[in-house]
């Protein structure tokens, strides 16, 4: 019983972990697609907002982030529309909460 229930809960703990993003893709995803796109280096661009404003705009679907910064390009507005955004948001928006406004942690790339 107890073998069965450990090869439940270990996929599970695997997903829960992959869908919450990850701070290293993300920031890796911001360097080399977002930020030739907008323009705005990743250590200015994660202090806009707090952690709290970060979820918030990534919550349903990111729609309110797509929206608020669409703006910055047209390439980065088609590129949020685009199948490959959502592949890549759960880390983009990881990388944004890790080193927000309001984080312990400053972003010291300059990516």
């Amino acid at each position: 019983m107890k073998y069965i229930l450990i090869t439940i809960l270990i996929p599970l703990f695997l997903f829960a972990s992959s869908s919450s993003g990850d701070v290293d893709k993300g920031h890796t995803y911001f360097r080399y697609i977002i930020n030739p796109m907008i323009k705005i280096k990743g250590d200015k661009f994660t202090i806009l907002h707090t952690k709290e404003e970060w979820k918030k705009l990534f919550s349903n679907d990111a729609q309110e982030f797509k929206i608020k910064y669409s703006y910055l390009s047209d390439d980065f507005k088609t590129f949020l529309l685009s199948p490959k955004f959502e592949n890549i948001a759960s880390d983009i928006r990881a990388f944004l909460i890790y080193y927000a406004k309001d984080s312990d942690i400053k972003a010291q790339c300059g990516d």
